[in-house]
């Protein structure tokens, strides 16, 4: 199973369902067994809080025919905010995977500022890098760097991040290849993530679950999660889903204290 977790979105979306009420003890020996629970939750929160819960999950085998790395590669990371720690987490997963198949790697910190990012992207094309990992930044904050990577033939792999086709119709893909998950594209699994997120907090607070759900609003990655969440709490007659929007630099200290307010 993949390493990286959605760590970003997954504080947003963790932090809306811990905001929606606390649980007793009991609720985590909640009836997980059939359609209906006897806590009180409906039947599809206990069957999506059933398989998310279950040993399987979405785990699926991962392909067994080795793939030989190419040797003596230099690769740019390009994190979204170093100081970050979802940020820091997935851009040092990938300077390790880059270490153990013997390549060279270079974190540029965009400082939580993805306009920032073109600059890496330049400097990997400067410095004749092998290839450029793109995370949590969407294509259209630096969609003339991309351009200019892929006129140099430099790959640009992107992770929890928006394509410019997907952002614009008719705009060309930037990206060389994306990151894709079980579920399929990181858009699919992102929903259903929400889904299960959404699922699991219904059937811990028994059908009465009234939570905040925070969101960023630079970039897209997490906005899919919300999506999911939606629809199942849509399903929920008693139950509130209550979003809350920051801007990214937020993150930490500020979004601690939006928080706390919200909460009161």
């Amino acid at each position: 199973m993949s390493r990286t977790r959605f760590k970003v979105a997954a504080l947003l979306a963790a932090a809306g369902i811990a905001a929606g009420g606390c649980g007793s003890d009991d609720d985590n020996n909640a009836d997980t067994s059939g359609g209906s629970s006897s806590n009180g939750a409906p039947a599809f929160a206990v069957e999506g809080a059933k398989k998310s819960l279950s040993d399987q999950g979405t785990f699926i085998e991962a392909p067994t025919k080795p793939v030989k790395p190419a040797k003596d590669k230099k690769l740019m990371l390009i994190s979204c905010g170093q100081a970050i720690s979802a940020c820091q987490f997935d851009t040092a997963a990938a300077a390790e995977a880059a270490k153990e198949i013997g390549w060279k790697s270079t974190i540029y910190d965009t400082k939580g500022d993805p306009t920032n990012a073109a600059t890496g992207i330049r400097q990997a094309i400067a410095g004749k890098y092998d290839g450029i990992f793109y995370y949590y930044m969407d294509c259209d904050y630096a969609r003339a760097a991309l351009e200019e990577a892929k006129k140099a033939n430099v790959p640009v792999v992107a992770a929890e991040a928006f394509d410019c086709n997907q952002i614009e119709k008719g705009a060309p893909a930037l990206f060389t290849h994306m990151v894709e998950y079980a579920a399929g594209t990181y858009i699919d699994h992102a929903k259903a993530w929400g889904r299960a997120i959404a699922d699991h907090a219904i059937w811990k607070q028994k059908g009465k679950s009234e939570a905040l759900a925070f969101l960023d609003d630079t970039s897209r990655g997490s906005r899919p999660i919300l999506e999911g969440m939606k629809e199942q709490y849509a399903k929920c007659d008693t139950c509130k889903l209550h979003v809350v929007e920051f801007p990214f630099s937020a993150f930490g200290g500020k979004l601690q204290s939006i928080a706390s307010q919200n909460l009161l």
